[in-house]
């Protein structure tokens, strides 16, 4: 079962028990790191009622049983959440059925990290619920996605720095669709050593061009025969006695 097949089950829920449970806020947050790991966060925020049969659609679930997410309730302010941390090492983990996960990452100096998530149909549109769900079902699903460095281009609806975040409608859930951010990163694991490098050989040049310049100042030095002091070369008199030098 893909992404938006899952959400498509829990909004099966809503309608369901519409009546008796109200609304409920569904936020997936995904975080990728730049070896291409990191974390992907579910939040379903609703009635005590409806949590109860989210979390057992959750058990049922073989993508969540497969990864096994850390599960956490709480109660606040009359509102019940139920969430679901899915940690990974690859965004490909993510990936089932015809929802396609893809992380890319460029470059030496400036990183580029592009990704992409998208899905096929996921039900028939001409069903009863994709018709219905946008007047029926009060869901509203956001989704956010953190990536190294800061986004520099997305089709999110908004982009703050690093995170890119979309509101979804559910009637969006029933066609093809696909999110996409690219985000860029100077390396600094890279640069740092490079440029104490070039420091440190710009400052060793300076040191031998200094060095040779004063070896050739004292080759070029003669002494007053009167005092004996070192007096530059061409000089007419000694600068310690005033002595006028032999040609």
């Amino acid at each position: 079962m893909g992404l938006m097949k899952r959400v498509i089950s829990f909004v099966c829920i809503v309608l369901a028990l519409f009546a008796l449970a109200g609304c409920v806020d569904i936020q997936i947050n995904t975080i990728v790191h730049p070896d291409g790991s990191g974390s992907q966060s579910w939040k379903f925020t609703t009635t005590a009622l409806l949590a109860n049969q989210i979390k057992q659609q959750l058990d049922k679930d073989s993508f969540f049983r497969k990864l096994r997410p850390k599960i956490t309730e709480e109660f606040k302010e009359g509102d019940y959440i139920l969430g679901a941390e899915i940690p990974f090492k690859d965004v490909t983990e993510l990936q089932n059925g015809r929802h396609i996960f893809r992380f890319e990452k460029k470059g030496i100096f400036k990183r580029t990290y592009f990704y992409t998530e998208s899905w096929e149909q996921a039900v028939d549109d001409k069903g009863f619920l994709s018709q219905n769900a946008g007047g029926l079902v009060p869901v509203t699903l956001k989704v956010s996605l953190e990536l190294p460095g800061s986004i520099v281009d997305s089709n999110a609806e908004a982009v703050e720095g690093s995170i890119a975040k979309w509101s979804i409608p559910v009637t969006d859930l029933f066609h093809p669709k696909s999110l996409w951010a690219k985000s860029e990163k100077w390396n600094l694991f890279l640069l740092l050593p490079l440029a104490l490098l070039s420091l440190a050989g710009a400052a060793l040049v300076a040191f031998f061009l200094t060095r040779t310049l004063r070896k050739r100042e004292v080759a070029a030095q003669v002494r007053c025969s009167h005092c004996g002091a070192a007096v530059p070369g061409g000089s007419t008199f000694c600068n310690a006695c005033g002595t006028k030098l032999n040609d």
